[in-house]
Formats: C-alpha cells, structure tokens, sequence
C-alpha cells in the first residue's frame, strides 16, 4: 500500500470487517485532543507524543486550564504498514462525569474512524444513564462485569468500593483496576485509553500510535521525577518485586503518565501474571491494597524493567 501526499489508507483485519480507510496524516504540532481538567504539565516531546497544560478557550473550556494531547511529528510515510490488529478505545467513567463523557462520544463519533469501536465501563448504577451513548461502534459495560473478584460499590454519593474481605477502596484505585482489567472488556490486542474529560478535536491518524508491529509507549525520561509521581514509582516497584529504594533512588528512570496512552493486550495480561507471581495471589488484590498507585507507570515499567523493553512497542 502507498501513501500519496498526506492521506493513506489504514487496512483494519476483524475490526468490523476487513475495508481500506481512508486516513489523515497529522502535521508536525497537531492538537489530536484536549482534556477538560487540570492536568499534570509535561514540557518534553518524546517520539511522537506529548502532553502539556494550557489555556484556551476555543475548546469550550471557558479558559480553564486543558491538557493537550498532540502528536509532535507524522510517522515517516515509508514506515506505513497495513493495521492487522484491531485497536479499540476504553474510556472508565461514573455519573458524575456523565456530560464530559457525553463530549468526549460526540467528539469519537465525529472524528475517528467508525471502525475504531469505543467501550465505555461504568459502575453498575450508572448503566442506564450511559446507555443512550451506546451505538454501532459504543458498548457500555458494568464495571463489576469486567474487573476480576467480588468488588461492590458503596451507596450512592459515596465515591468508594470495598472488596469482600471488607478493605475499603478509593474510586480512583478502583477505576485503575478497571483499566487494568481492560482485556476482560475486549479481545482487541491494541488498547488505547481516552479518560471521560477527554474532547478529540481532529481526526485520530492510527498510524502515529502503531506502525511496522509496533504500538507507541508513551515514555518521557527523567520527567516527573517528584511528588506524588515518585510515590507511584516506589508502589510500582513494590507491585513488581523490584528492589526497594529510599527518596528519588525509587525513581524508575521515566514518566509514562499522559493522554491517550495506549497498551497491548498480551503485556496487560503478562503484567498481571508477574504481579500475581510476585505475590502469590490474584493481581488484582495487592493493587488494591494501594493507597498512591498510576496504572500507567506500573505498566511501562514492566515493560522496560520486568519485559526487557518489549520489540513491539516504540517509543
């Protein structure tokens, strides 16, 4: 398949059918999304991806502080190779995010590719609020359907969840074991995340996530390297059976905490076996055991540290 000038085709296999796409090649800079919160500012551009903080109102955010999330320079059209893996976009949400999410569909519906499918899980009690979402290519899912165990949710109004043995659960935790659950919501081997506060405000050019067999890890070296974020290091490393370390020695080397992060389906499902090895019991209860936990730092750094750097991602 050749590329001429700016558009391509996209050849997706069991995505709905096997059909070219057309596609939009994204120029160097291009805004792919925005989110709609305060989001953590990452200044640095790693190989094709970045996030950063700003203002700007022409979004419909009223000059509240966006994160961006934008491609930093097209692939090289001579490393365009046909999509033969489905990629399918999670998106964890809950009532209260009820309208951003609404947003964020509108924008997917309207931007990327139908054949793109979008699965929305939202706690039980949320379902019917979240059903008109549902379309050709949208699916929503209960949340005690897809994460592992026998997880319930606190009354209403009460953003918590406690396990059978009675351990309370932050929502934030929870909705990270659901994320890490995502193999049980679908059978695509290419996940990307796209969070409720999300809007895509152009259309989504695959080939910048994945090319030649490789699936983009969002990896910035060095950053984030402080706070909060190296709580999650030293809890990462803890899930992992790495050796411990004190202050920034736990530091594992990169930041992999951003916008539209994207995993592969057998690394989730090695990932969790290695947890469960490590502490000979199901994955999911030492990660819920977490009090300052990232879902997404615990994956690449099993990747680069436990996984040896896998082939078929790129950075």
């Amino acid at each position: 398949m050749t590329a001429t000038g700016a558009d391509f085709a996209v050849r997706f296999a069991n995505c709905g059918g096997k059909r070219e796409i057309p596609a939009r090649n994204q120029v160097p800079g291009t805004v792919i999304a925005a989110a709609s919160r305060d989001a953590h500012t990452y200044p640095t551009v790693s190989n094709g991806f970045s996030g950063i903080s700003t203002k700007n109102g022409e979004l419909g955010t009223s000059g509240a502080t966006v994160a961006l999330a934008f491609f930093a320079k097209p692939p090289d059209q001579n490393r365009r190779t046909a999509m033969n893996e489905c990629l399918e976009i999670i998106t964890c949400s809950y009532g209260p995010d009820l309208e951003r999410a609404r947003r964020l569909c509108e924008s997917v519906d309207q931007f990327i590719d139908p054949t793109i499918r979008h699965t929305l899980i939202v706690p039980a009690k949320d379902r019917e609020d979240f059903l008109p979402l549902e379309n050709r290519r949208r699916t929503v899912l209960v949340t005690q359907d897809v994460v592992p165990g026998d997880f319930r949710a606190l009354p209403p109004g009460r953003q918590a969840w406690i396990y059978k043995w009675g351990l309370p659960i932050r929502g934030w935790i929870m909705q990270q074991i659901t994320k890490l659950s995502a193999n049980r919501a679908t059978d695509a081997e290419l996940l990307m995340f796209a969070d409720s506060d999300l809007r895509f405000v152009r259309p989504l050019d695959v080939a910048d996530v994945y090319r030649d067999g490789q699936l983009r890890l969002h990896r910035i070296e060095g950053a984030m390297n402080s706070g909060r974020h190296l709580k999650w290091h030293h809890r990462t490393r803890e899930l992992l059976g790495l050796p411990s370390a004190e202050g920034n020695a736990g530091y594992l080397g990169s930041d992999y905490v951003g916008q539209l992060i994207t995993w592969r389906r057998d690394h989730l499902e090695g990932l969790q076996r290695h947890i469960q090895s490590v502490h000979d019991e199901p994955w999911y209860k030492p990660v819920a055991r977490s009090l300052h936990m990232s879902e997404y730092i615990l994956y690449g750094s099993y990747i680069e540290h436990i996984n040896g750097g896998a082939h078929d991602h790129f950075y």
